[in-house]
């Protein structure tokens, strides 16, 4: 008997438990009314014998069905009603043996119900008795010849809650999962060649678990899940032999949905895999159940956040047909998930906002990040998009490459159009929202350039700081080294968002691809910047450069590096500014006729890093000078021209 039939039965003794107890009092009833004599009146219940006898009979061959197919779902209660249904039978006959011969045969049928069900219990509890005494004797054996307790389940079983109609919004997706899985289910129906197999890739926290689930649920099918823990042993030699197991269980389901999570894990490519053997033949065994699984009734599905991982001979048709990679949540998910998270608490603006700059966050992250919001905000009814931003950042836990000791826009020396160029910007970096509701923009990329030492690096990272935004940095020499690094940097700007990338020394990277022999790599960091694969918000390209000559023309161009900032050595103005403040902040005190002005005269022309330097130099002398009887260090004007030699020498 096939085990779709088996399961059906069994199911439907379970069923029985409750009619059999309430029709067996009921029968107990119709006996004795008017009649409490136990010799029955043969007349009176004829009609009563002839119903109590098929009961009796249906019940008798349930029980006879059970031991003889499957002991172990032998029930206990049914078996306990049964041998009642006999007395009651017996006490009612009672001196009418000629009368009702068959209930020999019933008799018979009961002995032999006791006697194997007492033999089936007593051997199941001493198997379960032995379980500990078994395992302390496995750990005292050696790992090679230690042999690990059978396990009766290696799935998880459920009958799946979720169907598609739950997963809002994704429809190319799901319609793909969906066909997929009918055609997998009804192609040996066609004569057609089976196919089977559904692998789910893609980047973790999207809800490759969910999606398997809910396909099993569209097709109302058992939901079986198998985890990388369920199969690996510590046991020597005994991961393999779990994987037939497995699918053993999964056909005695069938129809169902076997699901394989960290697929990765089992099917390692075996070209990278150590000298393991266990690891090898686990792949072997998993590949050839993967193949004989066809026409089963199994669906599998496999979810690996690594698909680059898997062993080339996985990937192939012939064990995983259908290929479906499980993208981030499209903008109806994204809405749907932020209203369901917020529970109400969120104005609809706010809604929409995060919906349009949430592109590319995982269903994971965003459901942390609004609960981290309504947790941040219960002394409050409504959440704004603000709090949202808070709880994101607290949620990514940090801010990229940002020192402690970065200054605000304020405190850099910067030229008048400089300045009011980066305040600009960052006014609009702290109000994205608002600035585009009125129709304002943020650059894709802004370019820093001018002389070596004018502040370049310095007013990226205080920008980010001023903006609240997190920073990363890069030289354009690290682009050409690593040709893998613009996708990483992309993926984690992605994730630290909103998010400013700062590319120094760029004319590496963007120089003139008509005089370079590192075009591709040019070519590549443009179109992450443009976007090719879709523009990521709230990401904001800085390209530093001594050279913007050197440039490519296309990076320079509209929607690229758009907005340009110079940055140039400090006027006298400027110059003075800045060494009244260095006075103020030192420990020393300028000579007799040394003033900030004379300082500013003698080192206009030089950058700011270089003025920088000089004082210190300076500073340096002045304290090698130093006369034990005075307790102040004074700072002279040979100590400045001493100072500016040297750097002039060094430079």
């Amino acid at each position: 008997m096939s085990n779709r039939l088996l399961r059906f039965a069994i199911s439907g003794v379970e069923g029985l438990n409750p009619m059999v107890a309430v029709i067996s009092v009921l029968l107990v009833i119709i006996s004795l009314w008017g009649n409490t004599n136990p010799v029955p009146d043969l007349g009176k219940f004829q009609l009563f014998i002839a119903f109590f006898g098929v009961w009796l009979a249906l019940i008798s061959g349930v029980v006879v069905f059970q031991l003889l197919l499957d002991s172990h779902h032998v029930i206990p209660s049914i078996s306990r009603m049964h041998l009642f249904l006999c007395a009651l039978m017996f006490l009612r006959l009672w001196g009418n043996w000629a009368h009702f011969p068959e209930f020999w045969m019933l008799s018979a049928v009961v002995v032999v119900t006791l006697i194997r069900q007492h033999y089936f219990y007593r051997q199941w509890t001493k198997d379960e008795s032995d379980e500990p005494q078994k395992l302390q004797q496995m750990m005292a054996k050696p790992a090679e010849a230690a042999e690990p307790l059978a396990e009766t389940h290696l799935c998880e079983i459920r009958m799946p809650e979720i169907r598609f109609s739950d997963v809002i919004g994704m429809a190319a997706m799901k319609e793909r999962l969906l066909m997929a899985g009918q055609d997998i289910v009804t192609s040996h129906q066609r004569g057609d060649k089976a196919r089977n197999g559904i692998l789910l890739f893609g980047k973790p926290g999207n809800g490759k678990t969910y999606m398997a689930e809910a396909l099993a649920g569209e097709l109302k099918l058992p939901f079986l899940t198998l985890t990388v823990g369920s199969v690996v042993s510590k046991w020597i030699g005994d991961s393999p032999s779990r994987i037939p197991a497995v699918f053993a269980e999964a056909r005695a389901h069938a129809p169902c949905v076997l699901f394989f999570d960290e697929v990765d894990s089992l099917l390692t490519d075996r070209d990278a895999m150590n000298s393991s053997e266990d690891s090898g033949k686990t792949v072997n065994i998993l590949l050839t159940e993967l193949v004989n699984i066809r026409r089963s009734g199994v669906i599998v599905v496999a979810a690996t956040n690594h698909l680059d991982r898997l062993d080339s001979a996985a990937i192939r048709e012939g064990r995983f047909d259908f290929k479906i990679e499980v993208p981030v949540p499209d903008a109806d998910a994204r809405r749907h998930l932020i209203k369901s998270q917020a529970k109400g608490r969120l104005e609809q603006s706010a809604i929409e906002t995060a919906t349009q700059r949430w592109e590319g966050f995982s269903v994971s992250r965003i459901s942390a990040v609004v609960e981290e919001a309504r947790k941040a905000s219960r002394q409050r009814q409504l959440i704004s998009y603000d709090d949202l931003g808070l709880a994101l950042r607290r949620i990514q836990g940090r801010q990229g490459q940002l020192a402690e000791n970065t200054p605000t826009l304020d405190g850099l020396t910067l030229m008048p159009d400089a300045r009011e160029k980066l305040n600009s910007l960052a006014y609009r970096m702290q109000r994205v929202v608002e600035i585009e509701s009125r129709g304002g923009t943020i650059p894709r990329g802004v370019l820093f350039y001018g002389p070596p030492g004018t502040g370049k690096t310095l007013s990226a990272r205080t920008l980010a700081k001023t903006a609240r935004w997190a920073f990363l940095s890069v030289s354009g020499t690290d682009l050409l080294a690593n040709t893998n690094r613009i996708d990483e940097l992309i993926e984690e700007a992605s994730d630290l968002r909103p998010c400013v990338i700062f590319i120094d020394e760029a004319d590496d990277v963007l120089a003139n691809r008509r005089h370079s022999s590192y075009a591709a790599i040019t070519n590549k960091l443009l179109a992450a910047i443009d976007g090719s694969s879709g523009q990521i918000p709230d990401v904001l390209f800085i390209a530093a450069t001594n050279h913007p000559d050197a440039m490519d023309a296309a990076a320079l161009r509209g929607g690229r590096f758009t907005e340009k900032v110079q940055f140039d050595v400090p006027d006298l103005g400027t110059l003075r500014t800045y060494i009244e403040r260095w006075e103020a902040a030192a420990r020393v005190e300028l000579a007799e006729g040394v003033t900030p002005i004379s300082i500013a005269l003698s080192l206009e022309g030089h950058s700011i890093a270089n003025v920088k330097e000089i004082l210190q130099m300076a500073i340096n002398r002045a304290i090698a000078r130093h006369d034990a009887d005075d307790q102040l260090t004074r700072i002279k004007t040979a100590d400045i021209v001493h100072a500016t030699a040297d750097m002039e020498l060094v430079a």
